[in-house]
């Protein structure tokens, strides 16, 4: 209230979308994090694989711990450098959540972000402050559009664009802002 401009109606404004901004899919609120290879699509897709953070951090945890114990015991990958081994590692880690789109470098990265304890400290201080919303597997049916990638334009009269985005996906389309 002490700032120029700002009278009592501008701060309630500013706190009421301050307060409306905490309620957020999981999927944009991981994308929030800025994790490096991991844009739009990807968070949709690892938001719908997974359904919330801590079914997300508990899954990866557990496959890579698995990945790992099998393949630091196999005499083949002793005298890989880290990097390679690393790289091997996430390969295989991608391969067993056979989530389509999602590879070894996206993996990487977001497991990299995940194990930095500072990064994971945020991400729950960051998670605690916002109401965050499960997204749900959408049952995909095979349809003329499926596989097309379709971006929404103009006005709607019977729905708003995130309930087309969604009808769109149901029919195995992809959507695009762009």
């Amino acid at each position: 209230l002490s700032r120029t401009g700002w009278s009592e109606l501008s701060v309630t404004k500013m706190l009421e979308s301050i307060e409306q901004g905490r309620n957020q899919p999981f999927d944009r609120a991981l994308y929030a994090l800025g994790i490096r290879n991991i844009g739009r699509t990807v968070t949709k897709a690892l938001a719908t694989e997974f359904g919330d953070i801590q079914n997300m951090f508990n899954r990866l945890n557990q496959i890579v711990k698995d990945v790992k114990d099998s393949m630091y015991n196999t005499p083949l990958f002793k005298d890989l450098s880290s990097i390679k081994l690393h790289t091997k590692v996430m390969g295989n880690v991608s391969k067993s959540l056979d989530i389509p789109g999602i590879g070894p470098e996206i993996i990487g990265s977001l497991v990299d972000f995940l194990e930095d304890e500072k990064n994971h400290f945020n991400v729950i201080e960051f998670w605690n402050e916002l109401d965050i919303q499960p997204l749900e597997k959408i049952e995909v049916i095979n349809s003329k559009i499926y596989g097309k990638t379709i971006v929404f334009t103009g006005s709607f009269i019977q729905m708003n664009r995130d309930e087309a985005k969604i009808q769109a996906e149901k029919k195995g389309a992809k959507t695009s802002n762009t």
